[in-house]
C-alpha cells in the first residue's frame, strides 16, 4: 500500500494537471445559465461552483497524503488584506441592503471564488516547487479551460442559434451568447483565451493547436461583437509585440494587427448597425446613467452605499432621464453604489497595492503574463460587471492574478520512497 502511494505520488504531476484543467473549465461552466428559470440557474451556479471548491480542497488533501508537503508564505498582504476588508464591508452590508438575500448570495459566491482561487494557485504553486521539470504554466491552464467554453458557444451557434445568439439594436444585430451568457462578458472571456494563448506561442510545441484555440477564440469574440474585448485584445497584442525577444512572433502580430485592425474598427467598435461613432463617444448610452447614478443616487448613501451589489433602495434604478437597470454597467460606479465612498477608498487602495506588488516583482515573466491578463478584465470592467461588479468570471481571473503575488509555496522534503507519508 506505501508503495502505491509513492508510485502514484510520481505519476500524480500529470493526472493533476488535466484535473486542473477540468476543474477551471467546470469552474467557468458555473457562471452560465442552463435555463430560462432563474432558481434554477442559481442552484445551478451556486452548486457547480461549491463543488469545485471542495474538489480543489479535496486534491489538496490528496497531495498531502502523496507527500507533497509545503510551507506557504504570504507576501504583500496588504493586497490580500484589503481585498478581505471589501468583503468584510460587503456582509456587513447585508443589514442595510434593501435586497438583502441577493446581497448574500453575492457575498457568498465572491468568498466562494476567493477560497477556490486560494487553493487553486497553491496547487500549481506546489506542483512547480516539487516537479520544476513539470513547469506547470498559467497560460496553457487558462487556454484550454476557455478553449473548452469557446467549443460549447461555436457549437450552439452552428446548431440552434436561435438560443445562443441575441438579438440588440432593434433587432438588427445578432450576437452571440443569447440568455446563457452576456455577449460582453462572453467577449472578455474568448479575449482572455486568445490573449493568453498567444503567450505561449513563443514555446517550441503544440503551436497548431495553440493556433486552433487562438482562431476558435477571436472567432467567438467577434460574433460577440463586443467592443470592449476588441479594445482589451488589441492592447495584449501591442503589449505582447513591445515586450517579447521572439522575432518571428513580433512579426506575425504585427502582420495580424494590420490585417484585423481593420476589420475590427469597421465592423466591431464603429459598425453602422451598432449606432456608429455617435453610441461609442456616449459609451453605448450609458453616460447618462452614470451621470444620473452619480448625481441622484449617491448622494442619498455616500459613504457605505446602498448594499453589497445593490444600487438604489429598490432592484432598479433610473434617473429623470435614463433607462431603468438593476447593475451600474461599469465596475467603478458599481462599488461606488453598493459600498459608498468607504468601499470605493477600499478597492482603490487594494488595486494599487496590487500593480505596485507587480512592478516591484522581479520577474518579468508574471509581470507580463499579469498585465496580459489583466488587459481583458479590466477594459471590460469599464462598461460591464467587472471585477467589483456581481459575481462573474471577470472576479475570479483578477483574484488568481494578485493572489499570484501574495501566495509564496516552499516545499518541504518529501519522504523517501516506501516510507510513510505524513501529513503536515
Amino acid at each position: 500500500m506505501k508503495k502505491a502511494i509513492d508510485v502514484y505520488a510520481d505519476r500524480a504531476p500529470k493526472k493533476i494537471v488535466f484535473l486542473l484543467r477540468f476543474i477551471l473549465a467546470i469552474k467557468i461552466f458555473g457562471f452560465l445559465a442552463i435555463s430560462e428559470s432563474a432558481g434554477v440557474n442559481k442552484v445551478f451556479k451556486i452548486g457547480s461552483g461549491l463543488f469545485m471548491t471542495i474538489l480543489v480542497l479535496y486534491l489538496t488533501v490528496k497531495m498531502l497524503r502523496w507527500g507533497y508537503t509545503i510551507r506557504t508564505r504570504c507576501k504583500n498582504t496588504l493586497v490580500l488584506y484589503f481585498y478581505l476588508l471589501y468583503l468584510m464591508l460587503g456582509t456587513a452590508s447585508i443589514f442595510w441592503a434593501h435586497d438583502y438575500f441577493f446581497s448574500i448570495i453575492q457575498i457568498f459566491r465572491d468568498f466562494d471564488l476567493l477560497v477556490f482561487a486560494f487553493l487553486y494557485m497553491r496547487l500549481v504553486a506546489t506542483l512547480n516547487a516539487h516537479h520544476k521539470e513539470a513547469n506547470i504554466m498559467l497560460p496553457e491552464l487558462f487556454s484550454y479551460a476557455i478553449f473548452l467554453t469557446s467549443v460549447y458557444f461555436l457549437y450552439g451557434y452552428w446548431t440552434d442559434p436561435d438560443t445562443f445568439m441575441r438579438l440588440t439594436h432593434g433587432g438588427e444585430v445578432a450576437r452571440l451568447g443569447g440568455l446563457i451568457m452576456n455577449p460582453n462578458e462572453l467577449g472578455m472571456l474568448s479575449s482572455l483565451g486568445a490573449s493568453v494563448v498567444i503567450l505561449d506561442f513563443a514555446r517550441e510545441k503544440k503551436k497548431f493547436l495553440y493556433l486552433i484555440i487562438v482562431c476558435s477564440a477571436l472567432y467567438v469574440m467577434f460574433l460577440t461583437g463586443s467592443r470592449s474585448s476588441s479594445i482589451g485584445f488589441m492592447l495584449v497584442c501591442g503589449l505582447v509585440t513591445w515586450r517579447s525577444d521572439n522575432l518571428k512572433l513580433k512579426v506575425a502580430m504585427i502582420a495580424g494587427f494590420i490585417f484585423l485592425a481593420p476589420i475590427a474598427v469597421k465592423e466591431v467598435i464603429f459598425s453602422e448597425e451598432k449606432g456608429g461613432l455617435d453610441e461609442v463617444m456616449s459609451m453605448t448610452g450609458r453616460l447618462p446613467f452614470w451621470t444620473a447614478l452619480l448625481t441622484e443616487g449617491l448622494p442619498k448613501e455616500p459613504f457605505f452605499g446602498f448594499g453589497f451589489q445593490n444600487i438604489y433602495y429598490t432592484k432598479y434604478f433610473q434617473g429623470k432621464n435614463t433607462y431603468p437597470a438593476s447593475m451600474t454597467h461599469n465596475t467603478f460606479v458599481q462599488v461606488l453604489m453598493n459600498l459608498g465612498l468607504v468601499g470605493a477608498f477600499i478597492v482603490v487602495m487594494q488595486m494599487t497595492l496590487t500593480i505596485r506588488a507587480v512592478l516591484f516583482d522581479k520577474d518579468d515573466k508574471k509581470q507580463f503574463f499579469f498585465w496580459s491578463m489583466f488587459f481583458p478584465p479590466f477594459i471590460n470592467s469599464i462598461t460591464e460587471f467587472g471585477i467589483w461588479g456581481e459575481t462573474n468570471y471577470g472576479i475570479l481571473f483578477y483574484q488568481m492574478l494578485f493572489l499570484w503575488f501574495v501566495v509564496d509555496v516552499h516545499p518541504v522534503t518529501k519522504p523517501k520512497e516506501g516510507s510513510l507519508v505524513s501529513i503536515n
